[in-house]
């Protein structure tokens, strides 16, 4: 992947040969880097995936946001269900991002203000949209735009989720009829912080559980009322009030 990269650059191939070329290649040192921080933290990551589940279909996965290694555990759950092209909506900041910013940004990811549904940012999700149906590559969103904690959880709607917004995933619904919509749940048992890279020690020896499951579309059903759904369904999960949808497939552990 590298050399082939490389040969992208130097011989100025087609945008679309190139987007997928550097969506491969950040799987490729994602994966890596997991490893890496499972090993030194001593994680324990276990996926709880859907039985009997085709990967013919690109996918919308829209997942929670806890922690500041949830990128690479999305990229786990991505390499199980067999996307090997993907792209994100990411925050603005991240464009600044030494090498990730860079990436992203020739892989063709929408980068959006955190928090807001501006016009600006709603163009770039409609214009990544298109390049993701062009080369067949699944997305990944995170409706709530920040990590979300356990501090002011009585001023929201959810007890461990932020209250997330549909302006992203309306426009990739809208633009991406065909493509399979999966709702992933990031648990992290037992973590207080972890909300940024400095947190190292809290995030020391925890179990992660990643539960994914498909929300089948209904005729005349609208994003909001997916999202809303959904939302619901994966706060009951992360509060324990309700069963996995999913059954334990693999333990991983460096």
């Amino acid at each position: 992947i590298a050399l082939r990269r490389l040969l992208d650059r130097v011989l100025n191939r087609r945008p679309r040969q190139r987007r997928v070329t550097e969506m491969q290649w950040q799987q490729k040192w994602a994966l890596r880097y997991l490893k890496m921080i499972e090993f030194l933290l001593r994680l324990r990551i276990f996926l709880f995936l859907p039985n009997q589940f085709g990967h013919r279909r690109p996918m919308i996965l829209v997942v929670n946001h806890r922690s500041a290694l949830d990128h690479l555990v999305v990229e786990r759950v991505a390499h199980y269900l067999h996307i090997e092209h993907l792209l994100w909506v990411v925050k603005m900041s991240m464009r600044r991002a030494p090498w990730i910013g860079e990436s992203a940004k020739r892989a063709g990811c929408a980068f959006v203000n955190r928090g807001e549904d501006t016009d600006s940012d709603l163009k770039r999700v409609r214009e990544m949209a298109t390049c993701a149906d062009r080369s067949n590559s699944s997305i990944i969103i995170y409706p709530e735009g920040t990590r979300s904690s356990d501090r002011d959880s009585q001023k929201r709607r959810y007890r461990r989720l932020m209250d997330p917004r549909i302006g992203g995933l309306a426009m990739l619904l809208d633009r991406l009829p065909r493509y399979r919509l999966l709702f992933v749940a990031i648990q992290w048992n037992g973590l207080k912080g972890g909300r940024t890279v400095l947190d190292g020690t809290d995030l020391l020896e925890k179990d992660v559980d990643i539960i994914v499951w498909e929300h089948e579309r209904r005729n005349g059903e609208s994003p909001q009322e997916i999202l809303d759904e959904e939302w619901e369904r994966m706060d009951r999960i992360l509060c324990g009030d309700e069963a996995y949808p999913s059954s334990k497939r693999e333990e991983h552990q460096a």
